[in-house]
């Protein structure tokens, strides 16, 4: 990746003149969006050809060439803030966004980086057991910062809509996603995504209604078979149900949730021994399978029929 930056900075400081091979040191804000455009494909290729030849990347100096080249273009500095944010230089990627968002109209996403950024503090002090509540709180602040400051942006609305649902605000998560399919009426996504709420919500009717069809963007992703397996279940259709943690499974083989979910399932459709197969499989995977429960799944397992 120094190739990368080796290569920017060459095109950045040294700009032909003249036919007398004079060079300027030019900034890159005057330079044309057809040439913005050619180095940035270039370092595109650089990369491209590094990952062929199978070397370690650092995606830091990818993506600040790509921002040097226009330090004013938001996309970049978003890219930039938020690749900074992943690996842990908060402060810098902070200083980056307050200095943009001091310039410029177009304030919703970079509000949105920011939300970002304060995601990846309060994950990492949640890994390091030490609190991190009011990061989430900061979080949520510049989320809906963001959805004020641009009401249709429809990615916004879903963003708010899964911080509000972690945080276990149902109500404010349906109103989010509701939004979303008010700008987006025939994005089946987003109904997906309410069906998720409204299981929350304890709505499993209407959940497996929005549920009902995977669209085609979503049929590898498993926690959509997961949700509408739990619709499912509380709506007694426990063959369905099965079905679809098969599929969830296949998808995501070492999801302890799911078999133990589908153990229990088996074990109302008199599938019983392949129902404590898959409840000891949770419990392998490391699923805290309550005590009684697991004394009974070895009895059961220990004889030949059940």
């Amino acid at each position: 990746m120094q190739l990368i930056l080796k290569l920017i900075l060459i095109t950045i400081i040294v700009v032909s003149c003249s036919d007398k091979n004079e060079t300027s040191t030019l900034s890159t804000q005057n330079l044309s969006e057809e040439t913005k455009k050619r180095m940035r494909d270039s370092i595109d290729r650089t990369l491209l050809d590094s990952i062929r030849a199978k070397k370690q990347i650092n995606e830091i100096p990818y993506y600040y060439s790509m921002y040097n080249i226009d330090t004013l273009n938001t996309k970049y500095i978003i890219k930039y803030a938020d690749q900074l944010g992943v690996v842990g230089q908060y402060k810098t990627s902070f200083e980056l966004l307050n200095k943009a968002i001091s310039y410029t109209d177009n304030k919703a996403k970079l509000y949105r980086c920011k939300g970002n950024i304060w995601q990846y503090i309060a994950t990492t002090n949640s890994q390091k057991n030490l609190p991190y509540s009011a990061y989430l709180d900061s979080s949520l602040y510049y989320y809906e910062e963001a959805c004020e400051t641009d009401t249709n942006d429809v990615e916004l609305f879903v963003t708010l809509c899964l911080a509000h649902q972690y945080l276990k605000m149902y109500d404010k998560a349906m109103i989010d996603i509701e939004h979303a399919i008010r700008l987006q009426p025939n994005n089946k996504d987003h109904v997906l995504f309410r069906g998720c709420v409204k299981i929350d919500l304890k709505d499993y009717q209407g959940a497996y209604e929005d549920l009902k069809v995977i669209t085609p963007f979503r049929r590898i992703d498993p926690s959509m078979y997961y949700h509408r397996a739990l619709a499912e279940s509380y709506l007694n259709k426990l063959n369905e149900c099965k079905l679809d943690l098969d599929t969830c499974i296949m998808l995501s083989p070492n999801n302890p949730d799911a078999y133990y979910f589908r153990g229990v399932c088996r074990t109302n459709i008199k599938d019983k021994y392949n129902g404590w197969l898959d409840i000891k499989k949770a419990y392998d995977l490391g699923y805290p399978v309550p005590a009684k429960e697991y004394k009974i799944m070895m009895e059961k397992l220990s004889e030949k029929k059940i």
